[in-house]
């Protein structure tokens, strides 16, 4: 369960362009064979991978 909780904090951190909103999951994305996890900002809506 600790590790879960820590996972989760890592997940929901704070957005690194304004620092307001928090990050978190929004899709996944196949690009070519790869599959990318994308991570979408509560606050000012920037998307990170």
């Amino acid at each position: 369960m600790r590790k879960f909780i820590k996972y989760l904090k890592q997940i929901f951190h704070n957005c690194p362009k304004c620092g307001a909103g928090f990050v978190a999951y929004s899709h996944s994305e196949l690009i070519n064979t790869t599959w990318i996890e994308v991570y979408e900002c509560s606050n000012c809506k920037n998307k990170f991978v």
